[in-house]
């Protein structure tokens, strides 16, 4: 299943940004310890996780476990975050995640009106091309530049986006309703490591 959050909302004259950090083998969390080393419950630990991998724990209540770690005592459902001292008994929120190394590879973030759109109408992408709109779809009057895609940390795919919607453009038929974000990863060969989707109202 393709993970799907909604993010804040974009508002008309104001600088829309967000934090990104992707991985892989994404798996929902259970509990966490409050312990040092904290010890995180997923489904299938053993399955996706090794000792001595890079994982990335997001979005978890147990908030000193949020971070990139590096993993032991991988069980078939449990797995320690090395040198981790907890703040808190941690619920069922968040996940954990492959770490994934994207010195090789290309984001790509596309925004559209709906998730079945073949037609996007900004592109954000991690090779260094403007963001622009896309004016088949999207009715504008202002810069050409609407928005930057900055790596924060390419070896741990940790990125930023912003984008910039003036009082002049035209939204209609968007305000009030949402855009939908298609997130890739592609890897140096080609092959899509990790997609995520994105719901973001527009004010």
């Amino acid at each position: 299943m393709t993970p799907q959050e909604t993010l804040s909302p974009f508002v008309i004259g104001e600088t829309w940004s967000k934090d990104f950090q992707l991985g892989s083998n994404e798996q929902g969390i259970i509990s966490s310890t409050n312990a040092s080393p904290i010890v995180l419950t997923v489904n299938q630990a053993g399955f996706f996780y090794a000792n001595g991998n890079s994982v990335l724990v997001a979005g978890h209540n147990n908030d000193a476990a949020n971070g990139v770690w590096t993993v032991s005592g991988v069980t078939q459902g449990t797995l320690a975050l090395t040198g981790s001292t907890g703040s808190g008994v941690g619920g069922q929120t968040g996940y954990v995640a492959d770490v994934i190394d994207a010195t090789s590879g290309t984001v790509y973030l596309f925004l559209l009106d709906s998730f079945n759109s073949d037609k996007p109408i900004f592109i954000f992408t991690s090779n260094g091309s403007p963001v622009t709109p896309l004016l088949e779809r999207f009715a504008y009057t202002g810069a050409s530049q609407l928005g930057t895609f900055t790596w924060n940390d390419r070896a741990t795919c940790d990125f930023s986006c912003s984008l910039t919607i003036a009082q002049g453009a035209t939204l209609s038929p968007y305000a009030g309703n949402n855009l939908y974000g298609l997130l890739y990863y592609i890897d140096s060969n080609g092959v899509s490591q990790v997609e995520e989707r994105l719901i973001i109202p527009i004010q």
